[in-house]
Protein backbone atom coordinates (compact mmCIF):
# COMPACT_ATOMS: atom_id res chain seq x y z
CA UNK A 1 0.00 0.00 0.00
CA UNK A 2 1.40 3.41 -0.99
CA UNK A 3 2.52 5.77 1.75
CA UNK A 4 0.09 8.73 1.72
CA UNK A 5 2.12 10.86 4.12
CA UNK A 6 5.33 11.06 2.11
CA UNK A 7 5.07 11.67 -1.66
CA UNK A 8 8.70 10.60 -2.23
CA UNK A 9 8.23 7.25 -0.52
CA UNK A 10 4.93 6.79 -2.33
CA UNK A 11 6.60 7.44 -5.68
CA UNK A 12 9.53 5.08 -5.05
CA UNK A 13 7.25 2.34 -3.75
CA UNK A 14 5.19 2.53 -6.93
CA UNK A 15 8.19 2.09 -9.23
CA UNK A 16 9.12 -1.26 -10.81
CA UNK A 17 11.59 -3.26 -8.73
CA UNK A 18 14.37 -2.95 -11.31
CA UNK A 19 14.19 0.86 -11.25
CA UNK A 20 14.04 1.01 -7.46
CA UNK A 21 17.06 -1.29 -7.25
CA UNK A 22 18.90 0.93 -9.72
CA UNK A 23 18.23 4.01 -7.58
CA UNK A 24 19.33 2.47 -4.28
CA UNK A 25 22.41 0.87 -5.84
CA UNK A 26 23.76 4.33 -6.70
CA UNK A 27 23.75 5.53 -3.09
CA UNK A 28 26.74 5.42 -0.70
CA UNK A 29 26.71 2.59 1.83
CA UNK A 30 25.80 4.78 4.80
CA UNK A 31 22.91 6.34 2.86
CA UNK A 32 21.54 2.88 2.03
CA UNK A 33 21.71 1.90 5.70
CA UNK A 34 19.86 5.06 6.64
CA UNK A 35 17.19 4.30 4.03
CA UNK A 36 16.57 0.94 5.72
CA UNK A 37 15.41 2.89 8.76
CA UNK A 38 12.86 5.01 6.88
CA UNK A 39 10.00 2.55 6.46
CA UNK A 40 9.12 -1.13 6.49
CA UNK A 41 8.74 -1.38 2.72
CA UNK A 42 12.26 -0.03 2.11
CA UNK A 43 13.68 -2.25 4.83
CA UNK A 44 12.07 -5.30 3.26
CA UNK A 45 13.24 -4.32 -0.20
CA UNK A 46 16.82 -3.80 0.92
CA UNK A 47 17.28 -7.28 2.32
CA UNK A 48 20.49 -8.81 1.07
CA UNK A 49 18.91 -11.97 -0.27
CA UNK A 50 20.56 -14.13 -2.92
CA UNK A 51 19.11 -13.77 -6.38
CA UNK A 52 21.02 -14.08 -9.63
CA UNK A 53 19.56 -10.96 -11.23
CA UNK A 54 18.60 -8.68 -8.36
CA UNK A 55 21.02 -9.50 -5.59
CA UNK A 56 21.36 -5.98 -4.24
CA UNK A 57 24.81 -6.42 -2.70
CA UNK A 58 26.37 -7.25 -6.05
CA UNK A 59 24.45 -4.58 -7.90
CA UNK A 60 25.65 -1.98 -5.41
CA UNK A 61 29.23 -3.26 -5.60
CA UNK A 62 29.19 -3.14 -9.40
CA UNK A 63 28.16 0.50 -9.26
CA UNK A 64 31.11 1.30 -7.01
CA UNK A 65 33.60 -0.57 -9.17
CA UNK A 66 32.18 0.97 -12.31
CA UNK A 67 32.58 -2.17 -14.41
CA UNK A 68 31.55 -5.09 -12.24
CA UNK A 69 33.53 -7.31 -9.89
CA UNK A 70 36.86 -7.07 -11.63
CA UNK A 71 39.34 -5.43 -9.25
CA UNK A 72 39.92 -7.37 -6.08
CA UNK A 73 42.55 -5.10 -4.62
CA UNK A 74 39.87 -2.53 -3.84
CA UNK A 75 40.49 0.21 -6.40
CA UNK A 76 37.83 1.83 -8.53
CA UNK A 77 37.65 1.12 -12.24
CA UNK A 78 40.76 2.95 -13.07
CA UNK A 79 42.04 3.36 -9.58
CA UNK A 80 42.68 6.93 -8.63
CA UNK A 81 40.21 8.61 -11.00
CA UNK A 82 37.45 8.52 -8.40
CA UNK A 83 36.80 11.63 -6.31
CA UNK A 84 37.37 9.61 -3.13
CA UNK A 85 39.82 6.81 -2.45
CA UNK A 86 38.96 4.67 0.57
CA UNK A 87 41.18 2.50 2.75
CA UNK A 88 41.15 0.35 5.85
CA UNK A 89 43.85 0.19 8.53
CA UNK A 90 44.32 -1.70 11.78
CA UNK A 91 46.00 -0.50 14.98
CA UNK A 92 47.03 -3.48 17.07
CA UNK A 93 47.93 -1.34 20.10
CA UNK A 94 44.28 -0.45 20.69
CA UNK A 95 42.77 -3.32 18.67
CA UNK A 96 40.95 -0.89 16.39
CA UNK A 97 39.92 -0.97 12.76
CA UNK A 98 39.81 2.35 10.88
CA UNK A 99 38.02 3.53 7.75
CA UNK A 100 40.07 6.18 5.93
CA UNK A 101 39.18 8.46 3.02
CA UNK A 102 41.29 10.60 0.69
CA UNK A 103 39.32 13.35 -1.11
CA UNK A 104 40.91 14.27 -4.44
CA UNK A 105 38.85 17.42 -4.94
CA UNK A 106 39.71 19.12 -1.64
CA UNK A 107 42.64 21.42 -0.85
CA UNK A 108 44.63 22.25 2.25
CA UNK A 109 42.85 25.05 4.10
CA UNK A 110 39.35 24.06 3.02
CA UNK A 111 36.71 23.65 5.69
CA UNK A 112 36.49 19.94 4.86
CA UNK A 113 39.45 17.61 5.49
CA UNK A 114 41.47 16.16 2.61
CA UNK A 115 42.14 12.99 4.56
CA UNK A 116 39.66 11.60 7.07
CA UNK A 117 40.09 8.73 9.50
CA UNK A 118 37.26 7.21 11.54
CA UNK A 119 37.29 4.27 13.86
CA UNK A 120 34.87 1.48 12.94
CA UNK A 121 32.71 0.56 15.91
CA UNK A 122 33.64 -3.11 16.10
CA UNK A 123 36.19 -4.87 18.31
CA UNK A 124 38.52 -7.78 17.63
CA UNK A 125 40.12 -10.07 20.19
CA UNK A 126 43.92 -10.27 19.99
CA UNK A 127 44.33 -9.34 16.31
CA UNK A 128 47.61 -8.10 14.84
CA UNK A 129 46.99 -6.81 11.34
CA UNK A 130 45.06 -7.21 8.10
CA UNK A 131 45.86 -9.94 5.60
CA UNK A 132 43.81 -8.40 2.81
CA UNK A 133 40.59 -6.72 1.74
CA UNK A 134 38.37 -7.94 -1.11
CA UNK A 135 35.03 -6.41 -2.11
CA UNK A 136 34.33 -5.20 1.43
CA UNK A 137 35.41 -8.42 3.17
CA UNK A 138 38.45 -8.14 5.45
CA UNK A 139 40.72 -10.97 6.57
CA UNK A 140 42.63 -10.44 9.84
CA UNK A 141 45.48 -12.22 11.56
CA UNK A 142 45.47 -12.96 15.29
CA UNK A 143 48.19 -13.91 17.73
CA UNK A 144 48.74 -17.64 17.70
CA UNK A 145 49.39 -19.76 20.78
CA UNK A 146 48.59 -23.41 21.30
CA UNK A 147 48.01 -24.52 24.87
CA UNK A 148 49.89 -21.47 26.05
CA UNK A 149 52.98 -22.29 23.94
CA UNK A 150 54.11 -19.87 21.24
CA UNK A 151 54.49 -21.83 18.02
CA UNK A 152 57.77 -20.07 17.28
CA UNK A 153 59.34 -19.87 20.76
CA UNK A 154 62.48 -17.90 19.91
CA UNK A 155 60.48 -15.02 18.33
CA UNK A 156 58.46 -12.71 20.63
CA UNK A 157 54.71 -12.72 19.99
CA UNK A 158 54.74 -8.95 19.30
CA UNK A 159 57.34 -9.32 16.54
CA UNK A 160 56.15 -8.82 12.94
CA UNK A 161 57.95 -12.10 12.15
CA UNK A 162 55.90 -14.15 14.62
CA UNK A 163 54.01 -16.98 12.88
CA UNK A 164 50.44 -15.82 13.28
CA UNK A 165 47.67 -17.23 11.11
CA UNK A 166 44.51 -15.87 9.46
CA UNK A 167 41.73 -16.05 12.02
CA UNK A 168 38.78 -13.87 10.99
CA UNK A 169 36.81 -12.79 7.95
CA UNK A 170 34.47 -9.86 8.54
CA UNK A 171 32.36 -7.24 6.81
CA UNK A 172 32.05 -4.06 8.92
CA UNK A 173 28.93 -2.98 7.00
CA UNK A 174 26.86 -6.13 7.58
CA UNK A 175 28.66 -6.52 10.95
CA UNK A 176 29.16 -10.22 10.25
CA UNK A 177 32.30 -12.19 11.03
CA UNK A 178 33.45 -15.81 11.02
CA UNK A 179 36.22 -17.58 12.89
CA UNK A 180 38.47 -19.54 10.55
CA UNK A 181 39.39 -23.03 11.80
CA UNK A 182 42.74 -23.02 13.59
CA UNK A 183 45.66 -24.96 12.27
CA UNK A 184 46.40 -28.23 14.08
CA UNK A 185 50.07 -28.54 14.99
CA UNK A 186 51.60 -31.55 16.63
CA UNK A 187 53.54 -30.75 19.84
CA UNK A 188 56.73 -32.12 18.29
CA UNK A 189 56.39 -29.74 15.36
CA UNK A 190 55.84 -26.82 17.72
CA UNK A 191 59.23 -27.52 19.30
CA UNK A 192 60.85 -27.45 15.85
CA UNK A 193 59.36 -24.04 15.04
CA UNK A 194 56.56 -22.98 12.73
CA UNK A 195 56.26 -20.19 10.18
CA UNK A 196 52.99 -19.23 8.45
CA UNK A 197 52.47 -17.19 5.26
CA UNK A 198 48.95 -16.29 4.16
CA UNK A 199 46.88 -14.31 1.69
CA UNK A 200 43.26 -13.44 0.97
CA UNK A 201 41.81 -12.97 -2.48
CA UNK A 202 38.89 -13.14 -4.89
CA UNK A 203 38.62 -14.58 -8.39
CA UNK A 204 36.08 -12.72 -10.58
CA UNK A 205 35.47 -15.63 -12.98
CA UNK A 206 34.74 -18.23 -10.31
CA UNK A 207 33.18 -15.69 -7.91
CA UNK A 208 35.12 -17.36 -5.10
CA UNK A 209 36.74 -15.80 -2.03
CA UNK A 210 39.69 -17.81 -0.74
CA UNK A 211 42.19 -17.64 2.10
CA UNK A 212 45.54 -19.30 1.35
CA UNK A 213 47.71 -20.51 4.24
CA UNK A 214 51.24 -21.91 3.86
CA UNK A 215 52.74 -23.53 6.96
CA UNK A 216 56.45 -24.35 7.35
CA UNK A 217 57.59 -26.66 10.13
CA UNK A 218 61.14 -26.79 11.42
CA UNK A 219 64.44 -25.03 10.77
CA UNK A 220 66.00 -24.68 8.26
CA UNK A 221 62.92 -23.99 6.21
CA UNK A 222 61.12 -27.15 5.23
CA UNK A 223 58.58 -27.60 2.46
CA UNK A 224 55.46 -25.53 2.99
CA UNK A 225 52.06 -27.14 3.43
CA UNK A 226 49.54 -25.24 1.29
CA UNK A 227 45.91 -25.10 2.43
CA UNK A 228 42.89 -23.20 1.14
CA UNK A 229 39.74 -22.01 2.86
CA UNK A 230 36.97 -21.18 0.38
CA UNK A 231 34.19 -19.04 1.81
CA UNK A 232 30.83 -20.79 1.70
CA UNK A 233 32.16 -24.20 0.66
CA UNK A 234 31.61 -25.80 4.09
CA UNK A 235 34.83 -27.77 3.50
CA UNK A 236 37.13 -26.12 6.03
CA UNK A 237 40.79 -26.02 5.10
CA UNK A 238 41.52 -28.20 2.06
CA UNK A 239 44.95 -29.33 0.91
CA UNK A 240 46.55 -27.80 -2.18
CA UNK A 241 49.79 -29.78 -1.94
CA UNK A 242 53.21 -28.60 -0.86
CA UNK A 243 55.75 -26.05 -2.06
CA UNK A 244 59.49 -25.59 -1.69
CA UNK A 245 59.06 -21.84 -2.15
CA UNK A 246 59.51 -19.60 0.88
CA UNK A 247 58.06 -16.10 0.80
CA UNK A 248 58.66 -12.78 2.51
CA UNK A 249 56.78 -12.23 5.76
CA UNK A 250 53.24 -10.89 5.84
CA UNK A 251 54.46 -7.75 7.60
CA UNK A 252 57.36 -6.74 5.34
CA UNK A 253 55.87 -7.84 2.01
CA UNK A 254 52.22 -8.86 2.32
CA UNK A 255 50.51 -10.81 -0.40
CA UNK A 256 48.80 -8.78 -3.09
CA UNK A 257 45.61 -9.89 -4.84
CA UNK A 258 45.32 -8.79 -8.46
CA UNK A 259 43.22 -10.19 -11.31
CA UNK A 260 42.34 -13.40 -9.47
CA UNK A 261 45.83 -14.27 -8.22
CA UNK A 262 47.82 -13.78 -5.03
CA UNK A 263 51.35 -12.48 -5.49
CA UNK A 264 54.32 -12.93 -3.17
CA UNK A 265 58.05 -12.20 -3.28
CA UNK A 266 60.33 -15.21 -3.03
CA UNK A 267 62.54 -14.69 0.02
CA UNK A 268 65.81 -16.08 -1.32
CA UNK A 269 65.77 -14.89 -4.94
CA UNK A 270 63.46 -11.89 -4.69
CA UNK A 271 61.53 -13.28 -7.64
CA UNK A 272 57.78 -12.85 -8.05
CA UNK A 273 55.46 -15.82 -7.57
CA UNK A 274 51.73 -15.90 -8.29
CA UNK A 275 49.19 -18.31 -6.83
CA UNK A 276 46.25 -18.57 -9.21
CA UNK A 277 43.01 -18.76 -7.22
CA UNK A 278 41.28 -20.65 -10.05
CA UNK A 279 43.70 -23.52 -10.75
CA UNK A 280 45.24 -23.26 -7.23
CA UNK A 281 48.80 -23.56 -8.50
CA UNK A 282 51.97 -21.47 -8.20
CA UNK A 283 53.34 -19.70 -11.29
CA UNK A 284 56.60 -17.80 -11.73
CA UNK A 285 56.43 -14.23 -12.96
CA UNK A 286 59.47 -12.61 -14.65
CA UNK A 287 61.09 -9.63 -12.97
CA UNK A 288 61.55 -6.29 -14.71
CA UNK A 289 64.81 -6.29 -16.71
CA UNK A 290 68.12 -5.57 -15.02
CA UNK A 291 67.01 -5.94 -11.41
CA UNK A 292 69.96 -7.22 -9.42
CA UNK A 293 70.68 -6.67 -5.72
CA UNK A 294 67.50 -4.72 -5.11
CA UNK A 295 65.08 -4.55 -2.24
CA UNK A 296 61.49 -4.64 -3.43
CA UNK A 297 57.82 -4.63 -2.50
CA UNK A 298 54.58 -5.48 -4.33
CA UNK A 299 51.44 -3.37 -4.22
CA UNK A 300 48.49 -2.26 -6.36
CA UNK A 301 48.31 1.32 -7.64
CA UNK A 302 45.68 2.57 -10.09
CA UNK A 303 44.36 -0.98 -10.39
CA UNK A 304 47.71 -2.20 -11.70
CA UNK A 305 50.13 -4.67 -10.15
CA UNK A 306 53.19 -2.64 -9.12
CA UNK A 307 56.70 -3.48 -8.06
CA UNK A 308 58.64 -0.90 -6.02
CA UNK A 309 62.41 -1.43 -6.16
CA UNK A 310 65.38 0.15 -4.40
CA UNK A 311 68.59 -0.33 -6.44
CA UNK A 312 71.71 -1.35 -4.54
CA UNK A 313 75.27 -0.24 -5.19
CA UNK A 314 78.05 -2.66 -4.15
CA UNK A 315 80.11 0.23 -2.74
CA UNK A 316 77.58 2.57 -1.10
CA UNK A 317 74.75 0.16 -0.38
CA UNK A 318 71.15 1.01 -1.20
CA UNK A 319 70.60 4.23 -3.14
CA UNK A 320 68.40 7.11 -2.02
CA UNK A 321 65.79 6.67 -4.75
CA UNK A 322 63.43 3.99 -5.91
CA UNK A 323 61.69 2.90 -9.11
CA UNK A 324 58.02 1.99 -9.55
CA UNK A 325 57.15 -0.59 -12.22
CA UNK A 326 53.62 -1.23 -13.55
CA UNK A 327 52.15 -4.38 -15.07
CA UNK A 328 48.81 -4.21 -16.88
CA UNK A 329 48.70 -7.61 -18.53
CA UNK A 330 45.37 -9.41 -18.56
CA UNK A 331 45.63 -13.08 -17.66
CA UNK A 332 42.58 -14.02 -19.74
CA UNK A 333 44.16 -12.72 -22.97
CA UNK A 334 46.52 -15.70 -23.27
CA UNK A 335 45.92 -19.24 -24.48
CA UNK A 336 47.13 -20.84 -21.27
CA UNK A 337 47.41 -19.74 -17.66
CA UNK A 338 51.11 -20.59 -17.53
CA UNK A 339 51.82 -18.53 -20.65
CA UNK A 340 50.03 -15.52 -19.19
CA UNK A 341 52.37 -15.42 -16.20
CA UNK A 342 55.57 -16.10 -18.17
CA UNK A 343 54.66 -13.37 -20.68
CA UNK A 344 54.15 -10.68 -18.05
CA UNK A 345 55.68 -7.35 -19.10
CA UNK A 346 56.75 -4.49 -16.86
CA UNK A 347 57.02 -0.78 -17.58
CA UNK A 348 58.93 1.65 -15.36
CA UNK A 349 56.47 4.44 -14.61
CA UNK A 350 58.65 6.77 -12.56
CA UNK A 351 61.77 7.16 -10.43
CA UNK A 352 61.55 9.08 -7.21
CA UNK A 353 64.26 10.40 -4.94
CA UNK A 354 63.42 9.49 -1.38
CA UNK A 355 62.29 12.53 0.61
CA UNK A 356 62.28 10.39 3.77
CA UNK A 357 64.22 7.40 4.98
CA UNK A 358 64.42 5.01 2.03
CA UNK A 359 62.84 2.19 4.02
CA UNK A 360 59.84 4.33 4.91
CA UNK A 361 59.19 5.17 1.29
CA UNK A 362 59.64 1.57 0.23
CA UNK A 363 57.37 -0.02 2.79
CA UNK A 364 54.82 2.75 3.40
CA UNK A 365 53.79 4.03 -0.05
CA UNK A 366 50.11 3.10 -0.33
CA UNK A 367 48.37 5.30 -2.93
CA UNK A 368 48.94 7.18 -6.18
CA UNK A 369 46.45 9.95 -6.96
CA UNK A 370 45.16 11.12 -10.35
CA UNK A 371 47.37 14.23 -9.96
CA UNK A 372 50.49 12.02 -9.69
CA UNK A 373 50.84 12.45 -5.95
CA UNK A 374 52.00 9.72 -3.59
CA UNK A 375 50.56 9.10 -0.13
CA UNK A 376 52.63 7.89 2.84
CA UNK A 377 51.44 7.20 6.42
CA UNK A 378 54.35 8.87 8.22
CA UNK A 379 53.15 10.33 11.57
CA UNK A 380 49.89 11.03 9.81
CA UNK A 381 49.52 11.26 6.03
CA UNK A 382 52.12 12.95 3.84
CA UNK A 383 51.43 13.74 0.19
CA UNK A 384 54.38 13.95 -2.21
CA UNK A 385 53.98 15.62 -5.62
CA UNK A 386 55.97 13.84 -8.31
CA UNK A 387 55.87 16.91 -10.57
CA UNK A 388 57.21 19.48 -8.11
CA UNK A 389 59.07 17.03 -5.84
CA UNK A 390 57.45 18.77 -2.86
CA UNK A 391 55.62 17.19 0.03
CA UNK A 392 52.98 18.40 2.46
CA UNK A 393 51.31 17.02 5.55
CA UNK A 394 47.59 16.61 4.87
CA UNK A 395 46.68 14.84 8.09
CA UNK A 396 48.48 14.75 11.45
CA UNK A 397 48.32 11.73 13.72
CA UNK A 398 47.73 12.37 17.41
CA UNK A 399 50.72 11.67 19.65
CA UNK A 400 48.82 9.10 21.71
CA UNK A 401 48.01 7.12 18.58
CA UNK A 402 50.00 5.67 15.73
CA UNK A 403 49.44 3.77 12.53
CA UNK A 404 50.49 0.16 12.90
CA UNK A 405 49.88 -0.95 9.35
CA UNK A 406 49.99 0.67 5.95
CA UNK A 407 46.40 1.50 4.91
CA UNK A 408 45.00 -0.97 2.38
CA UNK A 409 42.60 -0.06 -0.44
CA UNK A 410 39.10 -0.98 0.68
CA UNK A 411 35.56 -0.50 -0.54
CA UNK A 412 32.48 -0.74 1.68
CA UNK A 413 29.95 -3.28 0.45
CA UNK A 414 26.91 -5.34 1.41
CA UNK A 415 28.52 -8.69 0.56
CA UNK A 416 27.08 -11.04 3.18
CA UNK A 417 29.00 -13.94 4.66
CA UNK A 418 25.69 -15.74 5.23
CA UNK A 419 24.66 -15.20 1.63
CA UNK A 420 28.00 -16.64 0.51
CA UNK A 421 27.15 -19.84 2.37
CA UNK A 422 29.07 -19.48 5.63
CA UNK A 423 27.23 -21.27 8.44
CA UNK A 424 28.76 -20.15 11.71
CA UNK A 425 28.40 -16.42 11.15
CA UNK A 426 28.44 -14.17 14.21
CA UNK A 427 27.49 -10.51 14.61
CA UNK A 428 29.49 -7.68 16.14
CA UNK A 429 27.75 -5.83 18.93
CA UNK A 430 28.24 -2.37 20.37
CA UNK A 431 27.37 1.25 19.69
CA UNK A 432 29.67 3.89 18.17
CA UNK A 433 31.43 6.53 20.21
CA UNK A 434 32.76 9.94 19.24
CA UNK A 435 34.50 10.07 15.87
CA UNK A 436 33.52 6.47 15.14
CA UNK A 437 32.01 5.22 11.92
CA UNK A 438 28.57 3.79 12.57
CA UNK A 439 27.82 1.11 10.00
CA UNK A 440 25.19 -0.54 12.08
CA UNK A 441 21.69 -0.30 10.67
CA UNK A 442 20.00 -3.53 11.73
CA UNK A 443 21.20 -5.40 8.67
CA UNK A 444 19.20 -8.56 8.05
CA UNK A 445 20.79 -11.23 5.87
CA UNK A 446 18.12 -13.88 6.02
Amino acid sequence: MADRHDPLKSLINSLPEEITLNIFSRLPVESVLNCKQVCKSWRNFLQFHVNTNTYFAYQHLQRQHGCGLTHTQEQNRDGSDAAIQTFVAFNRDVQALYHEEYHEDRKVGDNQPIYRRRRINIKFPACKHIVGSCNGLICLISRTNYNGVSIFPHIPSHSPESPDEPSYICNPVTREFVHLPRIYIDKKKIDLGVHIICGFGYHPLTNAYKVVRISYFGLPRSRGVVEIYKLGSDSGWTSAGETNLFFESVYHSPSVCWNGSLYWLHKESGGIVAFDLADEKFHSVPNPPGLLNTNRRLCVLRSCLCLITVPADPEIGYRDYYNVWFSKDNVSSYRSIEQSYKSRNWRKMFRMKSFLDIWNTLYFLFALTKEDELLFPIKGITRHDLKTQKDEKIWVLEERDRIQQVPLPHICSFISLKALGERNVEMFLGAPGNNELNLHASVNTR
